[in-house]
């Protein structure tokens, strides 16, 4: 940014008596053999193991990581890695064995992601199976087996193994005194409330972070926050236990957000097995971008709607060779769940559609009106649960969450057994609602052989019951998603509207709107498909909620493999979007739940619209800033724990505020964490400029350089700088910190989380907060 002047009085200091500090972690292979010599120095105690006090404050929970400044640390440990393997006396083969490990394991950890993704979702979509179908009965001589496997080779009605709790109870001797529907329904809500009390207690008892969806924070982690424990172990465990449970349990909630969030710890804990990407924190999150796509993949049969999502909503920096190693964790998470086959059909696709009838023109209008409801729906449920959310913080309800939970699943499993279409699971209904009435379905399903009135009741109810079940449910202390209770509650009002639009050419077959079904001579089971129709709802309402629409679409077709509806789709996908947009809710359900918990989360596609600069934010006052003299190792301690800072600029004095550069805390604590010689102590002088022409001291003790650490180039702004302009630096770069100076003298500090709080600040002006 600038050249240093020399001083007066400066004079060229002996090198005898200047102290660098060993190489960190990033710079091994730069020193060559003088590893060896310190090692020997400090095993006969001419040096010193370290200068940074143990009582240390390690990276403060929520706070910011320097995209630039990881970036830059990774291509410093990557060139001296490769400069090291090129110096040391190898054989040739040993050489390239060793520089086509380190360009291709990048490649070996997405396998393991998506190896570990596929198998881990496969467990859980069995335990799922296997929990649910406890609830309604037992296979009689495997108790452990769904009711799908306990027949397998027989349809499940004629399935004589498997005992309704009812029959299973009058088997073995025990009579109730009340009807075998009242003794089936008491034990499905025994059982529900369990599952469900049980989940809520682990997340409670073992790992909090494990709760929700866990989009939300994946996104904030992406943007470069740190969350701690969000992606450990014990995060992972509970949220696998739990999200079983809670699924199980019949309550109103997905698996889909789960999965991602287990994809993101695997890929987290990953990455620890590995330096490059264990100690670089810009690498890391590239992992944990290919395994959410991996996360999506699992949940819907999906790798390239993974891909997709992962690009589009969930990551804030996604390279292009990012992308391929998220497809590629994405195939091998698809291959490995399709090898564990939970489901027992040998496909991936959930919602398959057998069908290929084509769409017809005048078709558009109610597929536009779907989109129209899928917005207002998405908005509706948007706006809803984020009130309840917040009802629940500032409420009694936030200090019994375990309570709430069990009340929460009593009520959602009263419903599930007493309405019709809410009785099985939810994944089972959205593929009949996606079906068509012929063969089989006509004749078995209640969609097709009942009558016009009573199917469009029953889809009515089942539609407002999931809604506000769900509005209740997302939230509460369990792994819980939202992608399935959309899907089911957009699917009814698709399938209501194709039931309404059939029946009118039923009953007017010759009207003109009709007449590219009579060119066809199709039938009106043949010109009007009422799965279609639900296809199409599902995707309006899961896009009014998340506002998602290239991966929608994309998701879409690969759970229904209905490729000659894309179209259609497409078209709802954004009338849903741009009529959320309209009615002023811009920000999907994840945004408006980081925005509600207070992460320091970044929108990429926020912009300022009010006229201000930089000085209307920056911090002006009270900055701690470190003077190139006069700083011993003691007063950088004392300084490190007096703060939680994550960075200091350097100046020349108090008096005179030009800028020498910038230092970060964790650049400081690593370069007091470094060996130096024994003679240096707390006492010692630090230098912060290279050591060729130095201020005369008043005694000519050693003094520790720690010169390579600074960074003597920090961006910098004018206090005159637009905000937006600050704001595109801050979503481009991802800097954390920028430095406002006049006339190259520090006036004051802008950083990116006080951009944060400025925006908000903005929201809310705007919405009259």
């Amino acid at each position: 940014m600038m050249e240093q002047e020399p001083r007066s009085g400066a004079i060229e200091m002996e090198r005898h008596i200047i102290a660098t500090p060993s190489a960190s972690p990033s710079d091994e292979g730069e020193r060559g053999g003088d590893d060896e010599h310190e090692d020997r120095e400090e095993q006969h105690g001419l040096l010193r193991p370290s200068l940074r006090r143990k009582q240390r404050k390690g990276v403060a929970d929520f706070s910011l990581i320097d995209w630039v400044y990881e970036m830059e640390e990774h291509k410093r440990y990557y060139r001296s890695k490769m400069k090291t393997t090129a110096a040391e006396a190898k054989s040739p083969l040993r050489t390239w064995l060793e520089k086509t490990w380190l360009e291709c394991h990048s490649w070996v950890m997405v396998l393991i992601i998506g190896m570990a993704t596929g198998f881990l979702a496969g467990m859980i979509h069995t335990c799922v199976d296997v929990l649910r179908d406890l609830k309604g009965g037992v296979c009689h001589d495997a108790f452990w087996l769904a009711q799908k496997k306990c027949c397998p080779h027989q349809e499940i009605e004629h399935c004589e193994e498997w005992k309704s709790w009812g029959d299973y109870f009058a088997g073995h001797g025990i009579r109730a005194s009340t009807s075998t529907y009242v003794l089936d329904y008491f034990v499905f809500l025994a059982i529900s409330v369990f599952y469900g009390c049980l989940s809520a207690w682990l997340v409670r008892t073992f790992a909090p972070y494990a709760a929700g969806s866990g989009i939300p924070e994946i996104k904030t982690i992406l943007s470069g926050v740190h969350i701690k424990r969000y992606l450990n172990e014990w995060t992972l465990l509970i949220k696998c236990l739990g999200v079983s449970l809670s699924v199980g349990s019949g309550l109103s909630l997905g698996m889909e957000g789960p999965f991602v969030h287990v994809a993101s710890c695997v890929g987290n804990i990953t990455c620890r097995f590995f330096k490059e990407y264990r100690e670089h924190e810009s690498k890391r999150r590239e992992m944990i971008s290919a395994a959410v796509a991996a996360g999506v993949s699992v949940a819907f049969g999906a790798p390239i709607g993974g891909v997709l999502f992962s690009l589009e909503e969930a990551s804030y920096y996604f390279p292009h060779k990012t992308m391929w190693r998220s497809f590629f964790c994405a195939v091998i998470a698809a291959l490995v769940l399709k090898r564990v086959d939970p489901s027992g059909t040998g496909r991936l696709v959930i919602f398959q559609v057998d069908y290929n009838y084509p769409w017809f023109w005048f078709e558009l209008f109610p597929f536009a009106i779907l989109g129209i409801v899928g917005g207002l729906v998405g908005t509706l449920f948007n706006v809803a649960n984020l009130h309840w959310c917040k009802f629940r913080r500032s409420s009694a309800l936030k200090f019994w969450p375990v309570a709430e939970v069990c009340a929460v699943v009593a009520i959602t499993a009263t419903l599930n057994f007493m309405v019709p279409y809410l009785h099985g699971g939810a994944g089972e209904f959205i593929a009949e609602l996606f079906q068509e009435c012929r063969g089989e379905t006509a004749s078995e399903s209640p969609l097709c052989k009942d009558s016009y009135d009573h199917v469009l009741s029953q889809l009515a109810m089942a539609a407002l019951v999931k809604m506000v079940l769900t509005i209740f449910t997302f939230g509460i202390k369990v792994p819980a998603g939202l992608f399935v209770p959309s899907l089911f509650t957009g699917a009814c009002l698709g399938r209501m509207m194709g039931i309404f639009v059939q029946h009118q050419h039923q009953l007017h077959p010759n009207a003109y709107i009709f007449n590219e079904c009579s060119a066809h001579s199709l039938n009106h089971n043949e010109c009007v498909i009422p799965g279609i129709y639900a296809i199409v709802g599902a995707a309006a309402v899961l896009g009014g909620v998340t506002r998602m629409t290239i991966s929608l679409v994309v998701i879409i077709f690969e759970l229904t493999g209905g490729l000659e509806y894309l179209v259609p789709v497409m078209l709802a996908a954004l009338i849903s979007k741009w009529v959320g947009e309209w009615l002023g809710q811009e920000d999907s359900i994840y945004e408006l739940h980081i925005e509600m918990n207070g992460y320091p989360y970044l929108d990429p596609k926020s912009e300022a619209t009010l006229q201000a600069t930089a000085a209307d934010f920056m911090v002006s006052s009270n900055i701690q800033v470190i003077t190139v003299v006069g700083w011993t190792v003691g007063d950088i301690n004392q300084m490190l724990e007096g703060c939680n800072h994550s960075g200091f600029p350097v100046v020349m004095s108090h008096q005179d505020m030009r800028i020498v550069g910038f230092i970060s805390r964790t650049n400081l604590m690593n370069a007091l964490s470094q060996p130096v010689p024994a003679n240096i102590g707390e006492d010692n002088e630090v230098l912060f400029y290279e050591p060729t022409a130095v201020d005369r001291h008043t005694s000519e003790r050693p003094v520790l350089d720690i010169s390579r650490f600074l960074d003597s180039t920090p961006i910098c702004i004018t206090p005159d700088t637009s905000v937006n302009r600050l704001l595109h630096i801050f979503k481009s770069l991802g800097v954390r910190t920028c430095l406002v100076s006049k006339n190259n003298k520090l006036v004051g500090i802008a950083t990116r989380r006080g951009m944060i709080n400025f925006m908000k600040r903005l929201r809310e002006r705007e919405h009259g907060h």
